[in-house]
């Protein structure tokens, strides 16, 4: 394509990441010659031009079209124009080689790089960024028998803007696939942390065909490393620094598709590990033998992480929650968590964490006497943590930290810094949550937005933002809320000077909040009006937003993350189609008729007909992609790795924004990639609607229903358990377990149904690879066992299990434990399902003492301000001694959901412009499991911080300033809507 010859023609451009000079031999330059595209402007103000992200298939067959989605940015203060009505173009280019020599204008084409499309980017604005979509055509460099080549691109190739650097106009990317044939990648590895040496464990690796053809038979083998590589085998030879742990076949994948296979792999340590329990990296190599032919050989090996082989614990912290902004050089409370992990083979003895505020974004394995970078803010303990298990720890104190103003701060945690018992790993010991801000002043944020799933046709619609003020000062003035429509995931805040970024984002009205106190919400009504981007597509899904302080009058401690974004809408006005629930049998065998239930609503903003729902067994847990109109939705060629079930026609036309449930017969089948496994056994049942017209959104189609077994076998499930709610301790106590066998098949006799008293909420699956399925006796204490007799398909059998109550031994004090149970068989595999084997009733609590909560609120839903109105409260004593009188506090909250601060501080009721007490009513004397209504009269008025016709909900707090002492204090609080 001609274009203008720019005054550089004679100049070398080299892209290595961003553009590099140098001289350039084919145009006789020397070493020392200096192009004018090398020198950066000597301006105070300016444009920018770089290239930030460039996206595009990772194979494209010989000579076909492809898109390429290059996004730009002006990263400089002024406004990007073109010189001499030129054009600011964008290039994309295939190069022989990583570091891309652009092609010059009108020069000889050269036989190691090609440019294969460009598009006009337009002028961008100051820190305005935009997404174009270039179209190119796969034609390597000339001459060049290779099948993969670097995709690179260039901006401003003509220097048609004079920018303040002309150094970093280039992007590559990486290699592409050109060509006609396979391309096999690992793209993810699952493993445990931690294996026992020698012993046995179960690994997911996900294989991808990211080539242009189908692949044949492969496999994918395991290793573990002493290295953070692998290197594929060469002729059977073996790498000291590799051993190979584990082996899987990988059936024929179509181009473009994947599968997540599993294997049963042996812990083995490779000949160059120097130290005994020496941390090892895990990971994955497809077609090892290259026995394939692939468009690229270089991309076949994947290294997860590493891999803790040894016995021991292994503590990792995993989160940390406190304030995003604190007050330096004065005391501040620190309220928050940390949640520590045990990733290791054995159980920890005892955990301890350390909650840090850092100046540097990361923290050493221990720390270092005297250092000036870090200050402890709060600590927590627990006497023991069992291997797989994670706890999280409240942690809460007053702290002095005293750095510099002005420092970055970072919020972190170390655990077992003293390194109290050996691990398997130390260098994993620290985490890092993110950066915090410090100073005295308001911090605004939106938390959470509610919008239409589609825009209506009408000019307006409504939506509601929920506004935050997570600084350590109130706002005393106001700030703007602003909603917004973007082509992108992220909205962009311009500076006052200039215009909005009309490209990808559209600004929809907004409203104004006021006078926020440190930690306080408000949620605020919006009539947004209908806009969209520039950069839009007709009918494309965008994304709903919100910015707070869009007009920057509020200095504020952390400028950078006043934006959210709730994600996608549609903008067409046709129907659009959702499935919001299946239901079908637990199990099935191959070939089998069986009824699914199935839920269809239109969210959209016109009438559907003429609509099919077709239903999925798969590998994968993703349903297959919605064909788009005008394409057949009959899904007679599905994936490999799908089996079609059928397709049904309801009956029923639907209006917008009705649903309609309805049932229709399907016919299970195995997908073909289905491979047989004893550790594998169950498939995933999914759905997908489908309309012969066009919709807003073809992205929400599917409905991913959960896991089904397929075969002939049984499957036990747990369907009742029932216990008191406390026990005084060793006391015996009998629960209620029913067991059944949801299977297609016999379920014969060596069953078991254990239960236990438990510091967990969950209790863990059965180990396929363990001969029986004791829980690990730290964190959990068994009440009672029982047989299960032999079931047929759809028998139950009812047990009572009495036991002595008894806390785990690492049972933490004034935390309640759960009453849970697990079915068994031995051995496991002869089960078709694995995930369904326990159930868990709910908190039980052990100990000597009352427990009071409140079971229901009865009050109108409708009430005119200060009209007096009557409340019905009822309270039950769930503990195990009796209660003197108490009180019920009937709170007014804008928040449906809040709990009792800890004991010793002011409820939140009491300073919080979003809560306020109602009213008292008074609670008789109660025992150990009696229950009693108490009746009073009321009246209400809107909430001081609620916006006008913001829905508020009624609350009853028992105890609620905590002057008795309860088996549990975190169930005192009841919302009734």
């Amino acid at each position: 394509m001609p274009r203008p010859s720019p005054s550089w023609r004679h100049a070398c451009l080299l892209i290595a990441g961003t553009l590099a000079i140098t001289g350039c031999g084919s145009e006789g330059a020397s070493s020392g010659t200096t192009s004018a595209r090398g020198q950066s402007h000597a301006l105070d103000h300016g444009s920018d031009l770089i290239i930030t992200q460039l996206r595009a298939p990772d194979s494209v067959r010989f000579g076909a079209p492809f898109t390429a989605t290059v996004k730009v940015c002006n990263q400089g203060s002024e406004a990007t124009y073109a010189q001499n009505g030129g054009a600011v173009l964008v290039d994309v280019y295939l190069s022989t080689t990583s570091t891309l020599e652009v092609p010059v204008p009108n020069a000889p084409p050269s036989p190691e790089i090609r440019t294969v499309g460009e598009v006009d980017v337009g002028p961008l604005e100051a820190h305005e960024c935009v997404t174009r979509a270039v179209t190119a055509t796969a034609l390597p460099p000339m001459e060049q028998p290779a099948t993969s080549f670097y995709l690179g691109a260039g901006i401003d190739t003509l220097q048609s803007v004079a920018e303040l650097d002309e150094t970093n106009n280039g992007f590559v990317r990486g290699l592409m696939g050109v060509g006609l044939g396979p391309d096999l990648v690992v793209t993810e590895v699952k493993t445990p942390a931690s294996v026992k040496p020698g012993g046995a464990f179960l690994a997911d690796v996900r294989v991808c065909n990211v080539g242009t053809d189908d692949s044949s038979f492969s496999n994918v083998a395991l290793y573990t490393s002493t290295l953070d590589t692998l290197s594929l085998p060469s002729q059977g030879a073996p790498v000291a620094t590799q051993v190979p742990v584990g082996s899987v076949p990988v059936p024929p994948l179509e181009a473009g598709r994947c599968l997540t296979v599993r294997t049963q792999a042996l812990a083995q340590v490779p000949p160059a590990a120097s130290q005994p329990g020496q941390p090892l990296y895990v990971g994955a190599i497809v077609d090892p033998s290259a026995s394939l032919t692939e468009l690229r050989e270089d991309n076949n090996t994947r290294v997860m992480g590493r891999l803790g082989v040894g016995d021991g614990p292994d503590l990792v912290v995993t989160d940390v929650t406190g304030p995003m902004n604190v007050a330096l050089g004065m005391p501040f409370p620190f309220s928050g968590s940390v949640t520590v992990c045990n990733v290791g083979t054995q159980q920890a003895q005892g955990v301890h964490a350390d909650v840090l505020l850092s100046t540097e974004p990361t923290l050493p394995a221990s720390p270092q006497p005297g250092s000036q970078t870090e200050h402890g803010v709060a600590q927590a303990q627990a006497p023991g943590l069992d291997a797989g298990r994670c706890v999280t720890l409240p942690v809460s104190g007053t702290s002095y930290p005293a750095f510099q103003p002005g420092t970055p701060l970072y919020l972190g945690a170390r655990v077992d810094w003293a390194q109290s018992a050996p691990e398997l790993r130390v260098d994993n010991n620290t985490f890092i949550k993110g950066a915090v801000g410090e100073g005295h002043g308001p911090d605004l944020v939106v938390r959470s937005m509610k919008g239409p799933t589609n825009l209506p046709d009408s000019y307006s619609f409504p939506a509601e933002a929920q506004v935050c003020n997570v600084g350590t000062g109130d706002l005393y003035g106001s700030a703007y809320l602003e909603l917004f429509l973007a082509t992108e995931a992220e909205l962009t805040i311009p500076p006052m000077s200039g215009p909005y970024p009309i490209q990808t984002q559209a600004p929809l009205g907004g409203t104004t909040v006021f006078s926020l106190s440190a930690g306080q919400c408000q949620t605020v009504a919006v009539n947004a009006d209908r806009h969209l981007p520039q950069g839009a597509q007709p009918g494309q899904p965008l994304y709903l937003g919100a910015a707070i302080d869009t007009f920057s009058h509020v200095q504020e401690l952390n400028e950078d993350n006043n934006t959210f974004i709730q994600g996608l809408v549609g903008t067409g006005p046709e129907a659009d189609l959702v499935i919001t629930d299946v239901r079908a049998p637990a199990n099935l065998t191959d070939g089998q008729a069986f009824t699914a239930t199935y839920k269809v609503c239109n969210r959209g903003n016109a009438l559907a007909h003429d609509y099919g729902v077709s239903l999925f067994l798969s590998t994968e847990t993703e349903p297959p992609v919605s064909r788009p109109p005008p394409a057949p939705p009959v899904y007679a060629e599905p994936p490999r790795a799908h089996a079609f079930l059928g397709r049904a026609l309801p009956y029923a036309a639907l209006e917008a924004g009705q649903c309609t449930t309805e049932s229709s017969t399907f016919h299970a089948m195995r997908p073909p990639d289905a491979m047989p496994s004893p550790f594998a056994r169950s498939l995933n049942l999914s759905a997908v609607v489908d309309l012969p017209q066009p919709e807003p959104r073809t992205d929400n189609n599917g409905f991913a229903a959960g896991i089904v077994g397929l075969g002939s076998g049984p499957d036990l499930v747990i369907t009742e358990l029932q216990g008191p709610a406390s026990v005084r301790p060793v006391e015996r106590f009998t629960t209620t377990v029913k067991v059944c066998n949801v299977g297609t098949g016999m379920m014969n006799g060596g069953a078991y149904v254990d239960v236990y008293a438990s510091v967990d909420d969950t209790l863990p699956a059965p180990d396929p690879l363990a001969p029986l399925n004791p829980l690990p006796m730290g964190s959990h204490r068994i009440v009672g066992s029982a047989m299960v007799p032999p079931l047929s398909a759809g028998a139950c059998a009812t047990r009572q299990i009495t036991g002595w109550a008894e806390l785990p031994p690492l049972a933490i004090p004034s935390r309640p434990l759960y009453l849970g149970a697990i079915t068994y068989q031995a051995p496991q595999a002869q089960e078709l399902r694995l995930d369904n084997n326990t159930r868990v009733a709910g908190p039980l609590s052990v100990g000597n003492g009352p427990d009071l909560v409140v079971t229901s609120v009865e009050a109108p839903d409708t009430v005119a301000p200060w009209e007096p109105f009557a409340t019905t409260v009822r309270v039950c004593n769930v503990g195990t001694d009796s209660v003197s009188s108490t009180e019920v506090a009937l709170v007014m909250s804008a928040e449906e959901t809040w709990t009792l601060p800890p004991q010793g501080l002011p409820g939140p009721y009491t300073n919080d412009p979003s809560q306020y007490v109602a009213g008292f009513l008074n609670v008789a004397p109660l025992q150990a499991g009696q229950c009693v209504s108490t009746l009073g009269m009321l009246s209400v008025a809107q909430l001081p911080g609620a916006s006008p016709g913001q829905p508020l909900y009624l609350s009853a707090a028992v105890d609620p300033f905590q002057g008795r002492a309860e088996l549990r204090e975190d169930n005192n609080v009841f919302v009734k809507g």
